[in-house]
């Protein structure tokens, strides 16, 4: 069966209500796909605020502790991680990896446009206080 043949079975179960979409998500975080991992590694990052160590300070945050483990996609951190990806993903209506990417390049080209911004306003305030 082709892909386009197994969604097309998918929806069809999903619309008969044989399959729930529920199933359908917790069958993915059970065996997420190389695209998944990576965009709950993209949320991760832009999310966590535990520390992740550094050469002399060892890292709290469970995730990147995880990571260095044998299925790490099975531990309880990522499960998580996997769960908050999904919600973040549905809730800003972002389908795939090239969204989410696309979304994250559009907030830090708008910082870098806003720290440019905020040093011309800051020139020119230190100007005009400057002007008898």
């Amino acid at each position: 069966m082709n892909e386009t043949q197994s969604k097309a079975v998918l929806d069809l179960l999903v619309e008969e209500g044989k399959v729930k979409e529920k199933d359908l998500f917790d069958a993915l975080e059970r065996c997420p796909t190389e695209e998944m991992k990576r965009c709950t590694d993209v949320i991760h990052n832009l999310m966590c605020k535990k520390d992740h160590g550094s050469e002399d300070v060892e890292p709290e945050c469970e995730f990147w502790n995880e990571d260095q483990m044998d299925a790490c996609w099975n531990r309880d951190e990522h499960l998580t991680w996997l769960k908050k990806t999904r919600e973040v993903m549905t809730e800003l209506g972002f389908n795939n990896e090239s969204e989410l990417k696309a979304a994250v390049a559009a907030v830090r080209s708008s910082i870098e446009k806003a720290e440019k911004t905020k040093g011309a306003v800051d020139l020119l305030s230190f100007v005009l206080s400057h002007i008898p």
